[in-house]
């Protein structure tokens, strides 16, 4: 059932019984509705429904959903009141809510027909009442026609109080007003909340039941004893308030908020809010609302009394007691007693006043908070209704998503100082929802450094963080030297470590299942079988939580990138494989499902280049994936950047086999050209096409021409990509591996290396380049002194102060690297180049000969 005038995705508000759904779908040509916007809903089994025929959706209704319905037996329309869950206690609630408007025989209180159950559903078939409530009705009626409707409504409760049955729930929008000829006549209603003479058991003491703003005080304190006709009777004030002002009693705040002014404060006189409001209705309000119960009416009829005799222009028997008068009589009393206490009376209006400030501010930022956790909630709950249906075109649910993270932005910035933290930290948590990862870390960072650090905050981040170290590593380990990626994935370790550490301080305080975020840790702790079976417990605990199936493929995937034998790593990336459909077809439009089997292909093309298979038909496999992704967001950079990324690793593969890189090079360089033309922050394009043009330079050279210009154009890319996202690893490496073989060129063709020791100290300043550095780029770094120095032999200069410092800065990073392939090359190198300065200075080189070897 589509609700009327919403866009909400269709709900199912009846269970199915039997297995059967007692629902037909919609007729897609548009005779869904009668005319005048009211849902049509058709009985599927009309054996089993002989009572009621053609339901239309009317509103909600207090615990239940209502319709309007047709009797055929005694050709009437009714209302018809179905229960929206099946508890036990709502159950009772709702069965006592028609016994108790069924003891009432009054005119102007909503009769009941029938309570009964239709296959396992139960409902209440009531008057229908064609008309507004008295919250919609009372701006066009005039102001005595609003007094009648409140004196009808006053005596009306005292017919049910009379019977014994206290309302508790008195306001404007369980008052139906109908137009008659003589008049508008109010309807009273919704008797969920009521209380008879018959102990239920449904009512604890000290639990606030009610609505907030027309709630007296004993309500507010849960304080049932004391609940009877003066409550009603301070309804009765309430909803008059409502109805003269327009605005309910403590307007403008929400909540706890109101329950405390509620009980602390004195009700502002109306002739505030309206001038030309007559004394005697705002004396009659201010009676009615009596924080004292002996101060109050003693009765509904009382009330109603006196609305007559202001109606009638009568004077009324209420009496407003005047503060200036009672104040003046005690202090003449009590002279000394004012002069004496006066100055001790100012400091303590003073710090009761700050008190109240920081209690107002927390208040406020408490209300805040709660506003802003229940919009990104919304989101996320929308998102995830999103995902699960057929695949579609996301554009026009993501454009609504933005929306309502546009709204939470003007919220924060409407709401000022006190809403900033908790402002930021939904903003963030709806950034993420909208995989914007860099803006969604940026938002709430500012959160945490505004002090708003819940449990639920934290979490944010350390799955914000734990998302973005992921894409980090996926591009890491695309690299296709070994050495280098395992170099590349240990740069990341310490934003790995910051995750971590965010996520086990929030841990427990989100919506997954509790073992899910036990899997996530235990994965980023690289426990991979804890990991694994706390998999499987989130799936028992929640088999609707597709997300626990991604994150088997994840672990999954992290086995096949440690496992060393080739058998291992292809086992557990079909496993990766088998989890990823899985999740596929519970959420078949979750564009980060689909981009996960894209990297599960890129790991799968890791895996051939190791062993010497062919590449192309994996890439094909993945670039269906890809065509799929873009189905759900065309236009997304994504796919397109992962598909540049993939030629480029193509194009490199066909260089360290010996062969000719084009056209995978050509076509990676296009790609990406065409996302950066429309996307031109996108960083992970950026870094495709730094990688095709490596290629391209590559392939220039081994034909025997020049690669200068596509190497130093691979390095304006890096450097835009770097000043859009500051040492990002995988364009650090490109970084090297250009400049590398432009000082292989030039040092081949006798060219001066000036100029290019001057474009390494552009990209990294002396600082980095003469002191310390943390041991990725200690590792790079020394790549560089190595093949400079090795330039500088063939030009019959002294290398050692160039190796010298290469040794320097593999020792600096021996802790992550030693005993591994490339130090030790490396390592050799050096000495070599150091021996053959020796050779050829006539000095002896074998200790240097004995260290390469």
């Amino acid at each position: 059932v589509r609700e009327p005038g919403t866009s909400d995705p269709p709900t199912r508000p009846f269970p199915s019984v039997h297995g059967q759904d007692p629902w037909e779908t919609l007729p897609p040509e548009g005779n869904d509705t009668d005319g005048t916007g009211h849902q049509v809903l058709r009985v599927l089994t009309l054996s089993a429904w002989k009572h009621y025929r053609d339901l239309r959706f009317v509103a909600e209704g207090g615990m239940g959903r209502v319709f309007r319905a047709y009797d055929p037996r005694l050709k009437r329309t009714v209302a018809l009141k179905f229960l929206r869950r099946e508890e036990p206690e709502l159950l009772v609630r709702f069965k006592l809510e028609a016994q108790h408007q069924a003891q009432v025989e009054h005119a102007n209180i909503c009769k009941v027909y029938e309570v009964g159950d239709w296959q396992g559903q139960s409902y209440i078939a009531m008057q229908f009442l064609d008309g507004e409530t008295l919250e919609v009705a009372a701006p066009r009626l005039s102001l005595p026609d609003r007094v009648k409707v409140m004196e009808v409504v006053a005596e009306a409760i005292h017919a049910a109080h009379h019977q014994g049955l206290i309302h508790r729930d008195l306001k404007p929008a369980n008052i139906v007003v109908e137009a008659e000829a003589r008049g508008p006549k109010p309807t009273i209603l919704d008797f969920g909340l009521a209380r008879g003479g018959e102990a239920t058991g449904l009512t604890v003491q000290g639990l606030v039941i009610g609505t907030a703003h027309y709630m007296a005080p004993e309500q507010a304190r849960g304080d049932h004893d004391q609940v009877g006709r003066r409550t009603d009777v301070y309804g009765l004030g309430a909803t008059l308030h409502r109805v003269l002002t327009g605005h309910a009693p403590f307007a403008g705040t929400e909540g706890v908020d109101v329950i405390r002014r509620t009980l602390e404060e004195d009700l502002p006189s109306l002739t505030r809010l309206l001038p030309d409001l007559p004394e005697d209705l705002d004396t009659i309000v201010r009676k009615c609302m009596e924080k004292d119960l002996a101060r109050r009416y003693e009765s509904a009829l009382a009330v109603a009394e006196d609305l007559r005799r202001w109606r009638e222009g009568e004077p009324i028997l209420a009496r407003k007691p005047t503060l200036r008068y009672r104040a003046g009589k005690w202090a003449r009393r009590h002279r000394l007693v004012v002069g004496v206490g006066a100055v001790g009376l100012v400091g303590i209006l003073v710090l009761a006043g700050m008190g109240l400030q920081v209690r107002q501010a927390a208040a406020a930022q408490a209300r805040w908070a709660q506003h802003f956790a229940q919009g990104a909630e919304r989101m996320e709950a929308l998102a995830r209704y999103i995902h699960l249906a057929p695949p579609h075109d996301l554009g026009p649910e993501l454009a609504l998503l933005r929306t309502h993270a546009k709204a939470l932005e003007m919220d924060r910035d409407r709401a000022g100082r006190q809403a900033r933290g908790p402002g930021a930290y939904a903003l963030g948590r709806a950034h993420l929802i909208l995989g914007n990862l860099g803006e969604a870390q940026r938002c709430l960072e500012q959160a945490e450094a505004l002090g708003f650090r819940t449990p639920e905050a934290q979490y944010a981040l350390g799955r914000t963080l734990s998302l973005r170290y992921q894409q980090e590593l996926q591009q890491a380990l695309q690299v296709m030297d070994p050495a280098l990626r395992a170099v590349q994935v240990k740069a990341l370790d310490t934003q790995q470590a910051k995750a971590l550490d965010y996520l086990r301080r929030g841990h427990g305080n989100a919506l997954e299942p509790l073992a899910y975020q036990e899997g996530l840790l235990a994965l980023f702790a690289e426990r991979y079988n804890e990991a694994l079976a706390k998999v499987e417990a989130a799936r028992r605990a929640a088999p609707w939580f597709y997300e626990t199936l991604v994150l088997k493929a994840d672990i999954h995937l992290a086995r096949a990138r440690e496992a060393t034998e080739p058998a291992a790593r292809s086992r557990a990336l079909a496993e990766a494989d088998a989890a990823l459909q899985a999740a596929r077809r519970h959420a078949p439009s979750d564009p980060h499902v689909l981009e996960n089997l894209a990297r599960r292909w890129s790991e799968e093309m890791r895996l051939a280049w190791d062993t010497g298979r062919d590449l192309e038909p994996l890439a094909q496999a993945q670039k269906d994936i890809l065509r799929q992704w873009e189905l759900l967001l065309p236009g997304d950079p994504g796919p397109r950047a992962l598909e540049a990324w993939t030629q480029a690793n193509l194009a490199e593969a066909c260089i360290y086999q010996g062969q000719d890189p084009a056209p995978w090079d050509r076509t990676a360089v296009a790609i990406a050209e065409g996302v950066l033309k429309t996307h031109p922050g996108n960083v992970d394009a950026r870094v495709a096409l730094a990688k095709a043009l490596f290629a391209t330079g590559a392939r220039a050279y081994f034909l025997g021409g020049s690669p200068f210009r596509a190497q130093m154009r691979a390095l304006e890319e890096c450097r835009s990509g770097l000043a859009l996202s500051p040492g990002k690893t995988v364009l650090l490496g490109e970084v090297f591996r250009a400049l590398m073989h432009l000082i292989e060129y030039q040092s081949a063709t006798g060219q001066d290396l000036a100029p290019t020791w001057a474009l390494v100290a552009s990209f990294f300043p002396p600082q980095l380049l003469e002191g310390e550095v943390d041991t990725f780029l200690a590792f790079q770094l020394s790549a560089l002194y190595i093949e400079f120095g090795d330039a500088e032999l063939r030009l019959e200069r002294d290398p050692r102060p160039r190796l010298q410092r290469a040794m320097e800065l593999l020792e600096r990073s021996s802790g992550r690297t030693a005993e591994r392939f490339l130090f030790n090359i490396r390592h050799a190198n050096a000495h070599l180049i150091w021996g053959k300065y020796l050779q050829q200075q006539g000095q002896d080189p074998t200790a240097q000969a004995d260290a390469a070897i």
